[in-house]
C-alpha cells in the first residue's frame, strides 16, 4: 500500500468522529478530504458528474483518480429532492458530497464507516417520500371472479349495459 495512503489512513482515524445511529463512529466527508488533501496534494484527483438530475431524484458519481487518469477509488449517491431538510434546498450538494464520500471510502478513507452519516437518517426520509408516493396495490381477483366479469362484460349490447356493469363490478 502506497505510504500516502496509510498516512490518510492513520489521519483520517484520529479525526474528529461524529456519532450516528447504532452507535457507530463517522468520519466528515470534509474531514477526509482534508486528509486525502493533505497526503497527496494535487497528485490525484477527485471529479464528480451528475448522472441524473430529474427535478426529483439526483444521481452523482465520483471518482479518484491518478495524474495518468486512471480510476482507483468509485462511489455513487442519490438523493430524493425534498426527502429531508438539507434535500428540499441543497439535494445535488449533499449528493456530490456523499459520492465523493463513498469514492474516498472506496479507497480506505472512511475512517471507521463506509456509509454517510445522513445516509441512515436520509434512508428513513426516503423511505416516506417512496411510501407517500406508492399508489396502493389493489386486491387481486379470483380466478373465479375474472371468469364472472368476463361472462358478464360479454353480454353488454350497448353502452347503457357498459355502465350498469361498470357502476356494479368496477369498484370491486
Amino acid at each position: 500500500m502506497d505510504e500516502r495512503l496509510k498516512k490518510a489512513i492513520s489521519d483520517i482515524t484520529d479525526a474528529p468522529k461524529i456519532p450516528v445511529q447504532g452507535g457507530k463512529q463517522y468520519t466528515m466527508v470534509n474531514e477526509r478530504v482534508v486528509a486525502f488533501r493533505n497526503n497527496f496534494g494535487t497528485d490525484m484527483g477527485i471529479s464528480t458528474c451528475v448522472v441524473k438530475d430529474d427535478g426529483k431524484i439526483v444521481q452523482v458519481v465520483a471518482t479518484v483518480t491518478t495524474p495518468e487518469g486512471f480510476v482507483v477509488g468509485f462511489g455513487l449517491a442519490e438523493e430524493i429532492r425534498g426527502a429531508g431538510h438539507i434535500n428540499k434546498t441543497s439535494a445535488l450538494e449533499n449528493c456530490e458530497t456523499s459520492a465523493i464520500g463513498r469514492a474516498l471510502a472506496s479507497l480506505g478513507l472512511h475512517g471507521g464507516e463506509y456509509a454517510s452519516a445522513n445516509e441512515i437518517d436520509r434512508a428513513k426520509e426516503k423511505e416516506k417520500v417512496i411510501k407517500k408516493d406508492k399508489k396502493p396495490e389493489l386486491d387481486p381477483f379470483t380466478e373465479e371472479q375474472v371468469k364472472t366479469h368476463i361472462e358478464n362484460f360479454k353480454k353488454h349490447e350497448d353502452m347503457s349495459r357498459h355502465q350498469s356493469w361498470v357502476n356494479e363490478y368496477g369498484q370491486n
